[in-house]
């Protein structure tokens, strides 16, 4: 396998030479076709060649071999995938066609035959196909095959004008090998740094695929980190009025508790259910995750972001019609932009006289509308062109990581949609998600 690579390390990847080698088939079809019409008119109308029949039966047995090669081709399109196999389909082809150009030129004047230049493709083919060394010996036979059958008619050059025109004909055919292994070089080099760049260029999109999920899940533990708090809270109720139960249970140890048993399970699931929303907000995203409907997608935000104690002197308003809410399936990862829109408001109402925190959705031509709205002190206008930037924020240092709306906007984006924000100063800010249909959403 080793050495099958390196034979064809310098002509590229196998696939392509297989479909060189069937370019170079269908183009033999022009070819004999030519020679064989071509000699028929010469037989019949002009007379110019004395072997024109010779000419006609030659284009039939050119066509012959197109045909055996083609088929041998097609049926062995697996085997050809082996170094070995091209290579000798492909040397097959040279020799075949090599003998009946020699045959064709001798017939129709030797040195001076209007189809002496057809050697010259047969070079530019063979260093396309073979490469630099296998080239030169392509030539190094149509040479000697041309030279051998002049020689067997008697014609082989002597007098000196002959002489001339054969050194001519050796050299032009070798000249041609030297040019186009030249170029052929310099275009494989240039391929081969391309397909490095390309190999490169993969490998930078899938890290940055990477460094993208990594920047989500930062921000989902930035958020549950401002949270905590609030977490700590609302663990906090349910386990005092548990250590009340057992104090109770402890001093009349005697009597049945059975209402104070259900008590203290109904906090364990208060506490359980708290632990669930937060590792279910934790939890990285899954790609082919099954869409939630809106309206439980919403809840759950509003349910992950309420353990923000800050939420307690915040109105929370929820504007979404029933049927929107059941018919509308969202993907998981909406929960993400929409809490990191959600605590933004939640940190821009922190002065606020009257905070109100409303999440509404329309439908609007066939797409989905979901606003986040807040009462809060609003974006600076000189500021409203760079908040979807990475790393770019307005609150103090330890506060936020400037990659909530950039990673928000990134969602929206990839889903098909896209991000807008209304601000004013002193009254508000709005974002919009505006979302296309889930058929038409990229998977």
């Amino acid at each position: 396998m080793r050495s099958d690579r390196k034979r064809t390390g310098a002509i590229g990847h196998p696939r392509l030479l297989v479909q060189q080698v069937r370019w170079f088939i269908a183009l033999r079809w022009v070819a004999g076709a030519t020679v064989l019409i071509g000699s028929f008119i010469d037989w019949q109308f002009l007379g110019w060649y004395d072997r024109s029949r010779e000419g006609v039966l030659l284009g039939l047995a050119l066509l012959g071999v197109n045909i055996f090669m083609r088929t041998w081709v097609h049926r062995n399109a697996a085997l050809l995938r082996r170094p070995r196999r091209l290579m000798a389909v492909i040397w097959t082809q040279m020799v075949a066609d090599l003998l009946m150009l020699s045959l064709l030129a001798v017939w129709t004047g030797g040195l001076s035959s209007p189809v002496l230049g057809f050697f010259v493709f047969h070079m530019v083919f063979a260093s396309l196909l073979l490469g630099s060394m296998p080239a030169y010996a392509v030539a190094t036979i149509a040479v000697s095959i041309f030279f051998a059958f002049l020689g067997a008619l008697g014609e082989a050059p002597v007098a000196r004008p002959a002489v001339l025109s054969a050194i001519g004909f050796i050299l032009t055919l070798y000249f041609t090998v030297l040019v186009v292994n030249h170029i052929t070089r310099r275009l494989r080099d240039h391929e081969r740094r391309v397909l490095a760049h390309h190999g490169r260029i993969i490998e930078m999109s899938r890290r940055l695929r990477d460094q993208q999920q990594a920047m989500i899940q930062h921000e989902k533990m930035v958020a549950l980190g401002q949270m905590a708090a609030g977490l700590a809270h609302e663990i906090a109720n349910p386990l005092a009025s548990m250590d009340s139960v057992l104090q109770l249970m402890q001093r009349k140890a005697q009597e049945p508790h059975l209402k104070s048993i259900a008590t203290m399970r109904q906090q364990v699931q208060r506490i359980h259910a708290i632990i669930r929303q937060m590792t279910s907000f934790a939890r990285p995203d899954v790609p082919a995750s099954t869409p939630m409907p809106l309206g439980q997608l919403i809840d759950r935000v509003i349910q992950v972001v309420d353990l923000d104690r800050r939420l307690d002197r915040i109105r929370v308003v929820r504007e979404v019609p029933e049927t929107l809410a059941q018919s509308w399936r969202l993907p998981i990862s909406m929960q993400q932009v929409l809490v990191n829109l959600a605590i933004n408001a939640v940190d821009a109402m922190e002065h606020a006289v009257r905070p109100v925190l409303t999440i509404a959705a329309e439908q609007s031509n066939g797409r989905l509308l979901v606003r986040v709205s807040d009462t809060g002190s609003g974006i600076a206008p000189e500021h409203i062109g760079h908040i979807f930037e990475p790393f770019f924020t307005t609150k103090p240092v330890g506060k936020g990581t400037g990659l909530g709306l950039s990673v928000s906007y990134r969602i929206v984006q990839h889903h098909g949609g896209r991000l807008e924000v209304d601000s004013r100063c002193g009254v508000g800010t709005t974002f919009t998600m505006t979302l296309p249909q889930p058929t038409s959403a990229p998977a």
